[in-house]
């Protein structure tokens, strides 16, 4: 299942359409809409007040359908942006979300390709002028609140934050008729994107041979990393086997080509991050 959360019911309504949704009336706390693959439900506006919805939708969704590893969940919306180089309507998925109020940071795990561009995003309770804003890249006003609640239901890597671009920090011209506008002109590409990737519809586990995992796990061992780091390795190795279709070649041939040999935590934190670089770029 597709579970999308949008904060305003007129950037819902294209996607709506065009996914044929139907409002489920068994819901009468938030306004959701549905058909066979995909549940869409509107947030509201700020970061408390879409982290309260999520977290009591996802629970009784949980309770009638449990969530599971293969479901994923996209937020899409408009954002402004504090750089005149990019343009209004560009589409960026976010690698990066910050809350404005507590400065926590998220990183969505972003493993699937894709032809949008990617940026870190700002959370903040409220609406920012235009000084302000230049302290973010791009910023909203709901993505972390979205964030801290959806992950306590979905995989890291089957969440993902989808904005587009609606001014550079004067927001009193972003009218709903603007919103619909520029979501209805994407909102195609958005959920060819969406769908596609749901097709996929495997655990993030499942896509490593039973050899790959043992591999995996000597990996880990060899490199001395610590519980933190072995997430990201994990994620970096799923990352080159989506990629490239192979990631023990790839991880193998650095370490011999290198002389690469592990004494330490410290040493191996170093030598990991050189794997990650030459991995990435």
């Amino acid at each position: 299942m597709i579970y999308m959360a949008c904060a305003l019911y007129c950037e819902a309504e294209s996607l709506i359409n065009l996914l044929n949704l139907k409002k489920d009336k068994e819901f009468n706390r938030v306004q959701v809409f549905s058909n066979e693959n995909v549940t869409l439900f509107i947030a509201g506006v700020g970061v408390l007040a879409s982290a309260i919805s999520a977290s009591d939708f996802f629970a009784c969704i949980d309770c009638k359908n449990p969530i599971t590893d293969w479901d994923i969940f996209v937020n899409i919306g408009v954002c402004g942006c504090a750089k005149y180089t990019e343009n209004i309507g560009d589409i960026f998925i976010c690698n990066k979300i910050t809350d404005g109020t507590s400065g926590k940071t998220y990183y969505p795990d972003i493993i699937y390709r894709h032809t949008f561009k990617e940026g870190e995003l700002v959370s903040f309770p409220h609406i920012i002028d235009k000084a302000f804003s230049e302290k973010a890249f791009l910023y909203d006003m709901e993505a972390s609140g979205l964030y801290v609640s959806a992950s306590r239901f979905f995989k890291v890597h089957n969440m993902f934050f989808i904005k587009i671009v609606s001014d550079y920090g004067v927001p009193e011209g972003v009218t709903p008729e603007k919103i619909k506008s520029l979501i209805a002109a994407r909102s195609e590409s958005i959920c060819e994107w969406i769908l596609k990737i749901s097709k996929y519809g495997v655990k993030k586990d499942c896509i490593f041979t039973e050899e790959e995992k043992a591999y995996i796990e000597q990996n880990l061992a060899f490199f001395k990393l610590s519980e933190t780091m072995k997430y990201e390795a994990r994620q970096l190795y799923t990352y080159c086997k989506l990629k490239k279709g192979e990631f023990k070649e790839t991880v193998t041939g650095f370490i011999e080509k290198n002389g690469i040999k592990v004494s330490s935590r410290k040493e191996g934190k170093v030598r990991f991050e050189e794997l990650r670089r030459a991995i990435i770029e």
